[in-house]
């Protein structure tokens, strides 16, 4: 599975929001019916260029958005990242992270949790955070909604959750990690709703009427992801001896993306320093608790099994007693 390179798409939910993507990159649609939405550049990279990533639009509505990027996750599996950028409101009276002054239309805000609301109002039990969140960017939660919103007191509802309200992140959060693939959400503003007020007929006109200006935006918040990306880190990578042990016990069993990688080797070195274990006593212990936990045995593909992997990995080493003492 080591031969498999990491690759990550940008999503939106309609084609305005990507405009600036589309004209830059001069990015074709697909000519499969089944396959509509999907953008992706036809011409052959000079030799050293970067090949851009597709451009999937995936429509509004938490179900409908969903269901279409699990659709598509299956039919390009080798996709591991999944970065979504749209539009979304601001709800006043919602949650403002410390430190953060109020975003005005046209600010770009990423996404730390994600919430969702059924058809009918109710929450949804389950939520989605992300928390390989960047330091040049506001950083808020987010609360999907089944339908649009006409009622002040349905947006004060909403605002004890969060301050950012959009129709799919939560639906697209949940399809990724069935698929076991990394999401991450950089939201503009295009408005801002006072609960306290009668809500305007025109909310979400702007989304129509600046749709160049709003790409145009989430064209900067991806150059922002970009170079972010691409900022020498601290995080410790995985111990080539780890890795090849894994392979050699588990062949193909796990396939590890270079995020989940550097993730994996950070609980790795916290759980040597706390037990003060050496290379092969950790590299064993681990093992063996890889296999008494079954966790090759999880259903799905190779990358699904690397991320559970990971995360439970991380509860164990803060989990009170976990691995036990030296």
């Amino acid at each position: 599975m080591d031969d498999i390179k990491p690759k990550h798409v940008l999503c939106f939910a309609h084609r305005g929001e990507a405009k600036a993507f589309i004209k830059r990159w001069n990015l074709k649609g697909s000519g499969e019916k089944a396959l509509s939405g999907v953008w992706s550049t036809q011409a052959k990279q000079l030799a050293g260029d970067k090949q851009p990533p597709d451009v999937w639009i995936l429509g509004e509505g938490i179900e409908s958005a969903g269901i279409r990027l699990s659709y598509l996750l299956g039919r390009f599996p080798e996709v591991n990242s999944v970065i979504n950028l749209g539009v979304a409101g601001f709800v006043l009276g919602g949650v403002v992270p410390k430190g953060f002054s109020l975003p005005e239309i046209g600010s770009l805000v990423q996404i730390r949790t994600s919430y969702g609301m059924h058809y009918d109002q109710k929450v949804r039990f389950k939520s989605y955070t992300n928390e390989n969140l960047l330091e040049e960017l506001p950083v808020f939660d987010c609360f999907s909604i089944g339908r649009r919103l006409t009622q002040a007191n349905e947006y004060l509802y909403v605002s004890g959750f969060a301050a950012i309200v959009d129709m799919e992140l939560w639906g697209l959060h949940a399809a990724a990690a069935s698929a076991g693939c990394k999401l991450e959400s950089i939201k503009v503003v295009s408005d801002v709703v006072d609960p306290n007020r009668a809500i305007p007929e025109n909310l979400c006109s702007l989304v129509k009427s600046k749709s160049d200006e709003l790409s145009e935006l989430l064209w900067q918040a991806w150059t922002t992801w970009e170079d972010s990306r691409k900022k020498p880190t601290s995080r410790s990578e995985l111990p080539k001896d780890f890795a090849e042990q894994l392979n050699s016990e588990f062949p193909q069993r796990f396939w590890l993306s270079s995020y989940q990688k550097n993730e994996l080797g950070k609980h790795l070195r916290a759980l040597s320093i706390s037990k003060s274990l050496e290379p092969e006593e950790l590299n064993s212990i681990v093992l063996k608790w890889i296999r008494k936990s079954q966790i090759d045995h999880i259903k799905g593909p190779a990358k699904k099994r690397g991320g559970v992997l990971s995360d439970r990995l991380k509860e164990m080493i803060y989990a009170e007693g976990a691995f036990g003492a030296r």
